[in-house]
């Protein structure tokens, strides 16, 4: 049930083009790997996207990654 108003996109620009205004994102949680963010490639620029697309007000990206130091039998 939580997610029964979820709306799916296949790309950030058609959640942009279609959103109303009080659907406007106030943060993005980034769970990508890094090769598939952090980039100015095309498919890899996420935040560069979000930039561009929300020059005013342009809400926060939080990117989730592990410590690279750390083993998965740490956490």
């Amino acid at each position: 049930m939580a997610y029964r108003d979820t709306r799916i996109c296949p790309s950030l620009d058609d959640f942009v083009s279609t959103m109303k205004e009080h659907e406007r994102p106030h943060a993005f949680i980034v769970g990508s790997p890094a090769a598939f963010r952090g980039s100015t490639q095309q498919g890899r620029d996420f935040e560069l996207q979000v930039l561009k697309l929300f020059p005013e007000n342009t809400p926060a990206v939080r990117r989730l990654a592990p410590s690279p130091g750390s083993s998965p039998g740490a956490w």
